[in-house]
């Protein structure tokens, strides 16, 4: 049986969010064998296959995503340890040290690492940070 309408709508917008529209034709030649570069002359079977494999796809592109997220609230936490002065700017070890500690103790909310920490305790534990920084500011 032929692509439906519904896949070839899903498959070119999954080309485009994973942004690997510039090898559709390389992609369909694969996942059909070399018989066709056009995915209107797919099988349904052939795009399902495709389809579950840029989704995928997506997914990996959604955890590189956080993995960034999380990345930019652990530099923010830095740059609050040395503008807090808890640190020496570019002293990395004393100031993962310094929000370990912090992190691990009586005051954080998780009572654990800062590399252990899911994305959705990180924002809360920037959130802490972030006040204690302004707290900070105050008394300056």
């Amino acid at each position: 049986m032929h692509i439906q309408p519904s896949q070839k709508r899903r498959l070119h917008l999954l080309l485009n969010l994973t942004r690997l529209m510039w090898q559709k034709q390389s992609l369909i030649s694969s996942f059909t064998g070399g018989r066709t570069e056009h995915s209107s002359q797919m099988t349904d079977k052939e795009a399902e296959a495709l389809i579950s494999y840029l989704q995928d796809q997506g997914q990996d592109n959604d955890k590189d995503e956080i993995n960034k997220r999380m990345d930019k609230m652990r530099k923010k936490l830095l740059s609050y340890v040395y503008e807090m002065r808890w640190a020496a700017p570019g002293d990395w070890t004393t100031a993962l040290q310094k929000i370990d500690e912090f992190c691990t103790g009586k005051h954080g909310r998780f009572k654990k690492p800062l590399q252990k920490h899911s994305y959705e305790e990180l924002v809360q534990v920037v959130t802490q940070f972030g006040q204690i920084y302004l707290d900070y500011l105050r008394g300056i």
